[in-house]
């Protein structure tokens, strides 16, 4: 039997903080799907986030908090359009990003040439993007 993941305390009302980048995106995401598509365009962008539409709506309106695999897989999903530091702010992202920046070269890459390195650098991260499996 699998655990049950839970979605946090409600935020009491006097602190909630709205995202609205998230609720503008949403809302484009209605605009845009046409007339009665509206939900299920929203049904996708949150399948694509890997969460529910009522979760997604909970944090836009700031009832609930997102956890920060959330907002990474929010971010993704609205192509950067919605920040994962907007979601979820009590992460420490400039840790994170940074740590993404500062990782060591993968060894193939470690004799190249600074121009040469770049240019198989972005092949290789192209190429790892190609491998990775795509969601059913």
């Amino acid at each position: 039997m699998t655990a049950k993941r839970t979605k946090g305390p409600r935020i009491p009302v006097n602190e909630r903080r709205p995202i609205a980048s998230l609720r503008r995106y949403m809302g484009e995401i209605a605009r845009v799907s046409g007339r009665g598509e509206a939900e299920s365009a929203q049904e996708d962008f949150a399948s694509r986030c890997g969460t529910s539409l009522g979760y997604l709506v909970q944090i836009s309106l700031g009832i609930r908090r997102a956890r920060a695999e959330v907002a990474v897989r929010i971010e993704k999903a609205s192509i950067g359009l919605v920040r994962a530091e907007e979601v979820c702010p009590d992460f420490d992202w400039h840790y994170c990003r940074l740590r993404n920046v500062l990782e060591p070269l993968p060894e193939h890459l470690v004799g190249l040439g600074r121009r040469r390195r770049r240019s198989a650098a972005t092949v290789h991260a192209a190429f790892e993007h190609d491998q990775q499996p795509q969601p059913a």
